[in-house]
């Protein structure tokens, strides 16, 4: 139950309030389970989890670029909850 009050706190959060800036407040170290949030979140959801390595895409910008709008265009037809792991790498 209180996995999910706590799942129930964070996504009516997102939805009711702006994110003003990508950086401040991301991620966390590991262990501190952002993964297993995310699959909470898209279990609370009912919406299927879309985990994509960005270390898989490649490692230009272009090859980055190229393959993004696709993962977007197929997470929004699966309606999926998309989960971006060491995506930090591209804000660096």
């Amino acid at each position: 139950m209180a996995v999910q009050a706590l799942s129930e706190a964070y996504v009516k959060r997102a939805i009711t309030h702006s994110f003003n800036d990508v950086v401040i407040g991301k991620g966390g170290p590991p262990g501190v389970r952002k993964t297993l949030t995310t699959e909470l979140i898209a279990e609370y959801l009912r919406r299927p989890l879309m985990p994509v390595s960005i270390s898989k895409l490649g490692t230009t910008a272009k090859t980055v670029e190229k393959w993004l709008p696709r993962i977007f265009k197929r997470a929004s037809r699966w309606k999926a909850v998309l989960l971006l792991n060491e995506a930090d790498v591209l804000l660096e």
